[in-house]
């Protein structure tokens, strides 16, 4: 089964707050002035390279992999001082909180989830993944390989469980629009049923997926009764690059 290690990082959480600035990564009723609190302090502290990180397109993967270009080193040193900004520093309790919350959902979770993903798409997968918990306020899930970036959500019940698998499933694929349809039916959809209950249609997941989702829907049931399955054929049989 997965392996994932919970982390709060704190150079990896003042990136990623300045590059989800736009009011639309705030969740509905998220307690996120806080988090506005922070990015207007770290504006005002050096705007320029405030834009440099906020804009910077792979400013969040360099301070992931601790890699940050030379002509970035005055970056490097403006989050040195960031994250000492009180209003940053408020935002630590709240994000080990939600650090607990997420371990704890998914070490509840993870030997069964871990035997219906198994079921589902015909073998285990194992691996480790780091999981790096930003604020709970910040619409967030991004896989870059074997690092996660993911922030507590409890829309219903075992979300952050089905979408960490989510992620998880993003590296056992390629990045085609069929390819992700296909993780949603698994993880979504498949995987939420088998624990929470109900039935689909209608779909979770990305709106601009769901007629990719409903175009499959007819042999993804074709193929989830069968006795012996392999999603690695219905992913080749069923993607278009």
């Amino acid at each position: 089964m997965p392996q994932l290690q919970f982390v709060v990082d704190k150079r990896v959480i003042a990136v990623h707050i300045l590059q989800n600035s736009d009011r639309d990564r705030f969740l509905p009723d998220s307690d996120f002035q806080s988090v506005v609190d922070f990015q207007n302090a770290a504006w005002k502290l050096n705007e320029q390279i405030y834009n440099f990180l906020r804009y910077g397109p792979s400013l969040l993967d360099s301070v992931l992999t601790h890699s940050i270009h030379s002509d970035a080193e005055q970056a490097e040193k403006y989050i040195e001082k960031i994250i000492l900004l009180p209003e940053f520093i408020k935002l630590i309790p709240q994000i080990e909180k939600a650090c607990t919350n997420v371990r704890a959902e998914w070490e509840q979770n993870v030997s069964k989830s871990d035997k219906e993903i198994s079921s589902i798409i015909g073998f285990e997968v194992i691996g480790e993944w780091e999981v790096f918990i930003t604020h709970p306020a910040i619409r967030t899930g991004i896989n870059t390989g074997k690092k996660i970036i993911w922030s507590d959500r409890n829309d219903w019940p075992n979300y952050n469980t089905i979408y960490l698998w989510h992620e998880v499933l993003h590296s056992q694929f390629g990045a085609s629009n069929e390819e992700h349809a296909i993780i949603e039916l698994i993880a979504d959809n498949e995987l939420r049923v088998r624990l929470n209950g109900g039935t689909y249609p209608p779909f979770e997941g990305h709106e601009f997926l769901n007629s990719v989702k409903q175009e499959l829907l007819p042999d993804w049931n074709i193929y989830l009764a069968q006795e012996n399955r392999g999603i690695r054929e219905f992913v080749k049989n069923h993607s278009k690059n």
